[in-house]
């Protein structure tokens, strides 16, 4: 019987420590959450401000080439145009980084359905061997009936009651002790 409540103590404990390990799982992939999409958020800061530096560049690239079209003077459009490729680069890194956080959301995704799904079959597991034991302590609760009435059957077989006092006697005893009637 021991080695039945051992096992059982072993499984809840298995279950248990699942069961914590996924819970701490999940507030990890949580906290990764966040900070993901705080991590979005200032890239989303960033590339307004590069459209913003891109779009002031582009007006003022304009406005060199129309003061060279209108003056016929010649204008410094080579810094300009460095500036632009410079802001250009700086948002094509931008879109690369979000690819991969994306990708990388995606594989975040994946693992918490699978931790989902982990967390149901183990509560799936555990409501098993709840019913298991609950089905286990009915038996061994029926046992314990059985035997307590089949001791008490016994005890009721080993003892006669004095007819005339009531007490309460071993079977076999032929006087009473207490009033000194003689027994059958």
């Amino acid at each position: 019987m021991s080695d039945f409540f051992d096992k059982l103590t072993k499984q809840g404990k298995a279950l248990w420590e699942s069961a914590v390990s996924t819970a701490s799982d999940l507030a990890e992939s949580a906290k990764e959450t966040a900070n993901d999409l705080i991590d979005q958020g200032k890239d989303k800061a960033e590339e307004l401000k590069l459209k913003g530096q891109q779009k002031d560049l582009f007006l003022k690239l304009g406005e060199l080439v129309f003061n060279e079209a209108v003056n016929g003077e010649e204008a410094d459009k080579e810094s300009v145009i460095e500036e632009l490729k410079d802001v250009a680069a700086s948002l094509l890194a931008l879109d690369e980084k979000r690819a991969a956080a994306l990708a990388a959301k995606e594989a975040v995704d994946e693992a918490e359905e699978a931790v989902e799904e982990t967390v149901e079959e183990a509560k799936e597991e555990l409501e098993e061997a709840v019913d298991d034991t609950v089905d286990t302590l009915g038996e061994i609760k029926d046992s314990i009936e059985e035997a307590i009435e089949s001791v008490e059957d016994k005890a009721e077989e080993a003892t006669i009651t004095c007819p005339v006092c009531g007490v309460v006697l071993p079977a076999g005893t032929k006087v009473c002790p207490v009033c000194g009637v003689e027994l059958g």
